[in-house]
């Protein structure tokens, strides 16, 4: 495997050099999770995998309960499928509450002050009931429960996480919260085997070739249970050794030995970069702090054959948008028309011209 192969290989799995799948809910399900911080460009790292789709499109499929945004793996937001919602928690809860565990007691939040939190909670979005964050941390306050110093943040991420409440639909821009069992029925559960699995058999479908080391990372699961999951679904993998590594896709990833081509303008915080622990196939360590804040924010990336050139940002302007971007390397005028075309296809995307 070279380079070229490795950066072919996960532009066809992650379904940006083209895809099989028809709405965003099969795209995020494939996906099993993509990361949510930034709600807009989280819609776009939906749309560019899904051609001819509209923002109004993600919205739908969020407001029709397909698609729920929430805490996930490595304890970040992320959209999932509302039919997986439950076992991925399930399989993963455990480790976010443990790692915030510290934090909390520093905020001086016990077992004692969530419970009551809860019960709070709990009663308030009774019979489908909808509240915003502000409107929850108000009704705690009043309860005598403190909100401030990101308290509420711990608090509604503890409901979450005991599959209490999840993300409804927004009131503008403000997100809201709803019972889970009113938001998604209950489901058959999976074993914990065979939830950790699907996640395996999921991680590597999607973005294959990766190493243990990245589906560590992604995942948050100890290098043991990684190793576990990979063993029990070795029979639908491949590997191959690469610089002294050994990388696992799924059998199914076809065979490809030309390197992807094309311009293609990422959402902050795509799959295609932090996915792995190691991005170095298509983001140049040498320009990595100029597309990758210190503290972790993934700018919006420009790609071209699959390697990073650049960033860039919508500018709301009037009624449309105008791009903003700054180059890392000298490009073509002919790649710089193109990166003007992908950012057409994008206020295409935007057909509410919500930013």
């Amino acid at each position: 495997m070279t380079h070229s192969t490795l950066i072919s290989l996960r532009l066809c799995n992650q379904q940006i050099s083209g895809t099989v799948f028809q709405t965003p809910e099969q795209i995020v399900s494939f996906f099993c999770g993509m990361q949510a911080q930034d709600y807009a460009q989280a819609k776009w790292a939906i749309g560019l995998r899904l051609p001819d789709s509209s923002d109004a499109d993600i919205e739908g499929a969020i407001a029709q309960k397909k698609i729920v945004r929430t805490w996930a793996m490595r304890g970040t937001l992320q959209f999932v499928a509302a039919k997986d919602y439950r076992w991925i928690h399930s399989l993963l809860a455990h480790r976010y509450q443990s790692a915030e565990s510290s934090r909390n007691r520093q905020l001086g939040l016990d077992t004692k002050t969530f419970q009551r939190a809860n019960k709070i909670i709990v009663s308030s979005l009774k019979n489908e009931n909808i509240l915003t964050r502000k409107e929850i941390g108000l009704l705690l306050n009043k309860s005598g429960i403190k909100t401030d110093q990101n308290r509420l943040s711990h608090i509604l991420h503890y409901a979450t996480m005991h599959q209490l409440i999840c993300f409804g639909p927004r009131r503008g821009n403000e997100f809201s919260f709803v019972l889970l069992d009113d938001w998604i029925p209950s489901q058959k559960s999976l074993s914990h085997e065979k939830a950790l699995a699907e996640l395996t058999k999921r991680y590597f479908s999607s973005r294959g070739p990766a190493t243990l080391k990245d589906f560590v990372w992604w995942t948050g699961l100890s290098q043991t249970e990684a190793k576990i999951g990979i063993e029990m679904i070795r029979s639908l993998l491949k590997s191959e050794v690469f610089d002294g590594q050994t990388y696992w896709l799924s059998n199914a990833t076809p065979k490809t030995k030309k390197a992807g081509k094309g311009v293609h303008l990422l959402a902050g915080f795509d799959e295609y970069l932090i996915a792995y622990s190691d991005r170095s196939a298509a983001l140049d360590p040498i320009i990595q702090p100029r597309a990758v804040y210190i503290n972790g924010i993934f700018h919006p990336v420009i790609i071209i054959d699959g390697k990073v050139v650049g960033i860039w940002r919508p500018i709301k302007k009037g009624k449309s948008a105008v791009m903003r971007s700054e180059l890392f390397v000298a490009l073509t005028n002919d790649q710089k028309k193109n990166i003007e075309k992908e950012f057409t296809r994008y206020l295409s995307f935007l057909t509410d011209n919500r930013l």
